[in-house]
């Protein structure tokens, strides 16, 4: 590992975390992972408690964050190792893809089987305050978030030659 990196990744990550569009969520993740109510964060009674159940459950999502967060990297580093060769074809079907879904949000195309959603309904298992909720929730997070990543990793690819 490349230790002249470290500060400015530390950096990259702080901004990250005040970014507007993270900051906001941290008094819903808190609340979450702590399964207290704004009385009960309040209250110096059972403090000590509320704090080691935070402290455990962000732990549990800080597991299930990384776990899919890592595997998934992992999983499309190598699909992106496996398939970069394929490059150029892979782009210009990437294009062609754009384009019909820009005409298919234009009105221009108009598929039936498009215009369906599917939703998974976790809320009776995500019960916050729990170690496994907080555990789904993270790896929840992660898969939404997986798609931001990569955009400065791909500029920095060594050069043949």
């Amino acid at each position: 590992m490349e230790t002249s990196l470290i500060i400015p990744a530390f950096i990259a990550g702080l901004l990250t975390f005040l970014a507007p569009c993270t900051l906001p969520l941290l008094p819903g993740f808190l609340g979450f992972i702590s399964g207290a109510t704004v009385n009960e964060g309040l209250q110096t009674q059972g403090a000590n408690t509320l704090r080691r159940r935070m402290v455990v459950n962000a732990l549990w999502y800080i597991a299930g964050f990384s776990g899919i967060f890592i595997a998934l990297g992992t999983l499309f580093g190598l699909g992106g190792t496996l398939l970069f060769q394929y490059r150029e074809l892979l782009g210009r079907i990437g294009g062609l893809i754009v384009i019909f879904f820009g005409l298919y949000m234009t009105g221009l195309i108009n598929l039936s089987f498009l215009n369906y959603e599917k939703r998974i309904h976790l809320t009776s298992r995500l019960v916050p305050g729990r170690p496994l909720s907080s555990f789904l929730f993270g790896a929840i997070f992660a898969f939404g978030l997986v798609g931001l990543r990569g955009s400065g990793e791909q500029s920095y690819r060594p050069q043949a030659g």
